[in-house]
């Protein structure tokens, strides 16, 4: 599985704002306003490198089943690798229903997230065919499932419940973070939009044009809100991007608070 594919899904995102009349159909729609981002308290999330993303997905892919739930080993990689793929907060891959996931056409309803808003999420071949493996698991055990990624007793994932595995999967995998702060479930959400940024830096793509897919597919009210998702990260912005980290830091403006 790539660890990242959203290009695929740009010219539907355009086509959908087009449907909503946010835009006539032109990429020239998109051009940003050098001081549209917030500028607030600054905050640091962990940013995950590419090693430490295929170090944390081996120790998933050995995960063992419970007495009692024999296909943890499915659900909870899939839910975890989903959250970084397709850059969801946790609890919306937690949340989603068995009738939110399309596995014929790799599409996502993301219902009543944050301030009550929904969206379509569009997913890579290769994310479609994780979770299609997934589901024909899951629902071999559990057939009249309401969840999607369900617990042992066939509800909704909780929050304490996924970050304690999660927590135990990153001593194994060695990621320790900084210091500062411990790497959280969220933080594959800034690192999903760090990357992308880093991948269409290095691919020559004009950021004006492509930042705005890039919230839409997050679901964000305002392009200052994916502004926050973006972070400059030294050593790993040159290895991803091509660009000096200096010559860089002009592309984004300072942005602040979390989501």
């Amino acid at each position: 599985m790539e660890l990242i594919e959203l290009d695929a899904t740009a010219q539907r995102a355009l086509e959908l704002l087009t449907n909503a009349g946010m835009s006539d159909g032109s990429i020239y729609d998109y051009i940003l306003p050098p001081d549209i981002a917030r500028k607030d308290a600054p905050y640091a999330p962990y940013i995950y490198t590419e090693a430490e993303i295929l170090a944390i997905w081996d120790v998933f892919d050995h995960l063992k089943p419970r007495g009692g739930f024999p296909v943890r080993q499915f659900v909870i990689p899939a839910m975890i690798k989903l959250m970084y793929c397709c850059g969801l907060r946790p609890s919306e891959a937690r949340r989603l229903h068995v009738d939110d996931v399309d596995l014929d056409i790799g599409r996502l309803n993301i219902m009543e997230s944050k301030q009550h808003r929904s969206r379509i999420v569009m997913m890579a071949d290769d994310v479609t065919k994780m979770l299609s493996d997934c589901n024909a698991v899951v629902t071999s055990a559990m057939p009249e499932r309401e969840p999607f990624f369900p617990n042992s007793e066939g509800g909704f994932y909780g929050k304490r419940g996924l970050e304690k595995t999660f927590r135990l999967v990153l001593k194994k995998a060695g990621v320790t973070g900084t210091g500062r702060r411990s790497p959280r479930l969220y933080d594959f959400r800034h690192t999903f939009a760090t990357h992308r940024l880093y991948h269409w830096m290095n691919e020559g793509k004009d950021l004006n044009v492509m930042i705005p897919y890039l919230s839409a597919y997050m679901g964000h009210a305002q392009l200052s809100d994916t502004y926050y998702y973006i972070h400059l990260v030294p050593g790993l912005l040159e290895e991803m991007s091509g660009f000096t980290f200096s010559s860089a830091e002009a592309f984004l403006p300072e942005v602040g608070n979390d989501e």
